[in-house]
């Protein structure tokens, strides 16, 4: 029996970038299969799945720097330590929007 990840299987929360207002899915899986039924705000959404801790930085900042008042991200994360860290990362800038 395959033990749940202790974070969960996913974050679904709100950012804020600049002037836009954005849902942010981070998937703990490795196909579209692993997302889950989530109706999002947007009409676009922006997929990407990062091998690494690196690449998710570098993905993150191309997908602010292009986003658009009608686009979501999801990082759909199949390696168990780039999933902690972009749910911590996605965490942190939703909990900033909070403060």
């Amino acid at each position: 029996m395959k033990k749940k990840h202790y974070l969960g299987k996913h974050l679904l929360c709100n950012i804020i970038h600049g002037e836009y207002k954005l849902q942010v899915l981070v998937v703990h899986g490795y196909s579209s299969e692993h997302v889950p039924e989530v109706k999002f705000i947007k009409q676009d959404v922006s997929l990407s799945a990062p091998k690494t801790t690196n690449e998710f930085d570098k993905n993150l900042q191309e997908m602010l720097s292009d986003v658009k008042d009608d686009t979501d991200l999801v990082f759909l994360c199949s390696q168990e330590k780039v999933f902690e860290y972009a749910y911590s990362k996605i965490k942190d800038l939703s909990n900033q929007m909070k403060a």
